[in-house]
């Protein structure tokens, strides 16, 4: 059985309250992420079948699915992470920029 040492324990600090609902850009955005995601479970297999029935192996669909998924990073880094990969190298004054 623990002894108590006869020493007071401090309040615990209060947590930051919690926001009750997420934005509901997130629910769209989980919506479109699992329609993807569906998709892609209905359409990687029947790729695979379709690549091994007409050549015979994968290859044909995993070099299409390397395609698509490199289309996929090309876009997102071109709408989304440009702007900022540019600003960190962008000039903040146009001394620096010699003008």
């Amino acid at each position: 059985m623990r002894r108590s040492s006869g020493r007071q324990q401090a309040p615990a600090t209060p947590r930051a309250p919690t926001p009750s609902r997420p934005p509901p850009e997130s629910a769209a955005v989980i919506g479109f992420t699992s329609a993807i995601g569906a998709c892609g479970g209905y359409l990687i297999p029947r790729g695979f079948g379709a690549s091994i029935a007409v050549t015979g192996g994968p290859h044909l669909a995993l070099e299409v699915f390397l395609l698509f998924y490199a289309t996929c990073v090309a876009l997102t880094w071109w709408f989304y992470l440009r702007r900022s990969f540019l600003a960190q190298r962008a000039p903040t004054n146009l001394a620096e920029a010699r003008v």
